[in-house]
C-alpha cells in the first residue's frame, strides 16, 4: 500500500525533458507539455522538495534539457546526470546516487515518454524499497500501467 506523499519526504525526478526528444511528441501540444513541466519544477523549488534531472546523450538527436529548467533550477540544472545511452536511467549508477543523496524515500517522476522513461526506472526504483507516484506526462500512458504493474511498482494517477 502506497503512503502519504508529502514536501518533506518526496523527491522529483524529471527524466529526459530534452528539446529534442520533445519534438517527437504527438498526442499533447509541446507548448503545453513545456508548461507543465515548468510547473513542475517551479512547484518543487517553492516546496523545496530536491530536484534530480536527468538526460540522454544531450549531443545527440535527443538534444539539451530545456534551457528553462537551468533558470529555474540552477543547481539541479548543473547536477544533472547525463546519461551515455542507458534506457533505464535507474541503471545508472550516477543517478541512482543522486536520488539517494536527497535522503527521500518518496519518488514522484515524471518523464517525457511513460513506456521508456518512467516504466523502468519507477519499476527498479520500487524494487529497493522507494514508493512512486508516476505523473502522467505525455506519450504511451494507457499501455505502460500494466508494464508498471506486472513489474511489481504501484502506480498512483491521481
Amino acid at each position: 500500500m502506497i503512503g502519504t506523499f508529502s514536501s518533506a519526504d518526496s523527491a522529483l525526478l524529471l527524466i529526459d525533458h530534452q528539446v529534442g526528444t520533445m519534438k517527437l511528441i504527438k498526442n499533447i501540444p509541446l507548448d503545453v507539455v513545456k508548461r507543465n513541466t515548468l510547473a513542475l519544477a517551479k512547484t518543487a523549488k517553492i516546496l523545496n522538495i530536491p530536484v534530480v534531472l536527468t538526460s540522454s546523450q544531450e549531443q545527440n538527436v535527443q538534444g539539451p534539457l530545456l534551457p528553462e529548467l537551468e533558470q529555474i533550477l540552477p543547481e539541479a540544472f548543473a547536477a544533472r546526470v547525463q546519461r551515455a545511452g542507458i534506457v533505464n536511467a535507474w541503471g545508472d549508477p550516477h543517478f541512482k546516487k543522486a536520488v539517494e543523496a536527497t535522503g527521500r524515500r518518496n519518488l514522484i517522476m515524471a518523464g517525457v515518454t511513460t513506456d521508456v522513461c518512467l516504466v523502468y526506472p519507477a519499476i527498479s526504483a520500487c524494487r529497493e524499497g522507494y514508493q512512486y507516484r508516476q505523473l502522467w506526462t505525455l506519450q504511451g500512458r494507457h499501455s505502460s500501467f500494466p508494464k508498471i504493474c506486472r513489474g511489481g511498482a504501484w502506480n498512483a494517477r491521481e
